[in-house]
Order: C-alpha cells, then sequence, then structure tokens
C-alpha cells in the first residue's frame, strides 16, 4: 500500500468534513499523534481501525485506500483475520455527546487518568479485569448525553448532565458502577485467560499442567460467572481455583461447587 497516497486521502477527508486531527482522533477513538503520522505518512492504523475511519470519513475501505479491489477479497489472510475483528462488537463502548468532546480530549492527552483509576478500582475491590473500553463521540446524541454499550448493546444512559465542573467525573463514577454491577456479562473467555496467565505467574504450582488440560476456561468462567451474579468478589482467584480443582477431583458438579462457594463468600 502506498503511504503518501493513503495520507493524501485520509488528510484531504478529514478537511472536507472541517475536522480537526483531535476530532477525528475522538471519534475513531486513537489518540491525536496518531491521526498526525497517518496524515504524514509515517504509518498507516491496523485494519480494525481502518474500519472505523472509514465509518467516520464516509468513505467505503476500498475509497479511503484508494483499492482497485475490494479487501476482503484478499489472500492475505493476517488482512482478513483483522478484518473479522473489525466487524466483531467491542466489549465496552462510551458513546458521548458533542459537549463531552472538549473534555475527553484533555483526559485523552494525559492517558485518561480517570479510566485507569476505574480499572485500578475493580481490580482492588472485585478482582474484576476491565477489558479495552472504546470512547467515541456520537453526533447523534444530545449534547450532555452518554451511553455505556456492552457488544453494542446500551445498559445505562444518561441524558441531559448537567456538570458542577468541567471535569465531569460522573461518567466514569457510572462507567464503575455499571460494569462493576453487570460484570457477568462482559467476563468472556479470553477474560478469563488472561485472569489464569496472571495468576500462573504468582502461583505456577496452581497452574502449569493443570489449566487448561483438566480444568477449562469454560469451566473457570461458569464459576466466576456465578459468583459474580450474586456480588461475590473474586479477588481471592487463587483460594477460587484451589477449591474448584479439589472438588472437581471429589466428582462433584460446578453447580453444586459454585454453590458451595457462594456460601463461603470468597
Amino acid at each position: 500500500m502506498d503511504y503518501q497516497r493513503f495520507a493524501a486521502k485520509l488528510l484531504k477527508q478529514r478537511q472536507q468534513l472541517q475536522l480537526t486531527q483531535e476530532e477525528l482522533a475522538l471519534r475513531v477513538g486513537v489518540t491525536p499523534q496518531a491521526i498526525s503520522k497517518w496524515e504524514r505518512g509515517i504509518s498507516l492504523p491496523d485494519i480494525e481501525l481502518l474500519y472505523q475511519l472509514s465509518k467516520v470519513l464516509s468513505l467505503s475501505m476500498d475509497e479511503l485506500l484508494d483499492l482497485p479491489t475490494s479487501l476482503t477479497e484478499s489472500d492475505n489472510d493476517k488482512d482478513k483475520e483483522r478484518l473479522f475483528r473489525a466487524i466483531l462488537s467491542e466489549p465496552i463502548t462510551l458513546k458521548v455527546g458533542c459537549g463531552f468532546v472538549d473534555y475527553l480530549m484533555k483526559e485523552n492527552q494525559q492517558g485518561f487518568p480517570k479510566l485507569q483509576q476505574v480499572r485500578i478500582n475493580m481490580a482492588k475491590e472485585s478482582g474484576y479485569l476491565l477489558p479495552t473500553v472504546r470512547i467515541l463521540d456520537d453526533i447523534t446524541l444530545d449534547n450532555h448525553c452518554f451511553q455505556i454499550l456492552f457488544y453494542d448493546k446500551v445498559v445505562y444512559e444518561q441524558n441531559n448532565l448537567n456538570p458542577s465542573s468541567s471535569e465531569y467525573p460522573e461518567i466514569f463514577e457510572q462507567l464503575n458502577l455499571t460494569c462493576t454491577a453487570h460484570y457477568e456479562k462482559l467476563l468472556h473467555r479470553q477474560i478469563v485467560k488472561d485472569l489464569i496467565d496472571n495468576l500462573s505467574k504468582l502461583y505456577p504450582v496452581l497452574v502449569d499442567g493443570y489449566i487448561p488440560d483438566k480444568l477449562s476456561y469454560a469451566q473457570i468462567q461458569f464459576v466466576l460467572k456465578s459468583l459474580i451474579e450474586h456480588k461475590k468478589s473474586i479477588r481471592n482467584l487463587c483460594e477460587i481455583i484451589e477449591y474448584l480443582e479439589d472438588n472437581l477431583v471429589l466428582g462433584k458438579d460446578l453447580v453444586s461447587i459454585s454453590n458451595e462457594l457462594i456460601q463461603l463468600s470468597y
């Protein structure tokens, strides 16, 4: 692909839509620095970002890339895999009205410290690992409306937010509350694997040779979801896994083990 042709196309279309680099970055969910590099022909976005970029710029991916044939017809397996990922729903999306753009640009420049604090709080309080949060502005929303979506489904919406200051703490406070309250909807098996991988670094004997060979991620997911649905913390993951392993050996079923763990209040 010709970097300079792509850069020229991107710059021209952004200017035609009268978007600043900062505004485009927020709509795509990247930093303004990334947009700048793309427009200077220094680098290219991943294909999943190209998909979002083409939507924002009202172009097909072929038009954006100035390709003679469709990218979906490529024989490149890596391209096909990335394109498939692009059409999958994001675990968490935070959509905001235009009234929040300046605030989120400031947060973006600082590395989203409030979002990072949400991650820390959820991990410390409940043992929850927060998936990547894609933050996008949406011109179809009222200026001071925001939505929290899980896999493209709205789980929370607030309209006409009247901030007491320019910091809008309510957005990230609500993100924390919503993700914590409905975490069982977010707990897919990749997150379970990530939790187990982290556990393995601290307690290798507990994991190595047992997970996932004898104890599958699906079984762990079932038990963790049961605990979360009953508002139990999974911070003590080491003890949860150990209890699960010990009782499976005794021939107990997952439902019985889950109920026992709920009563034990790990």
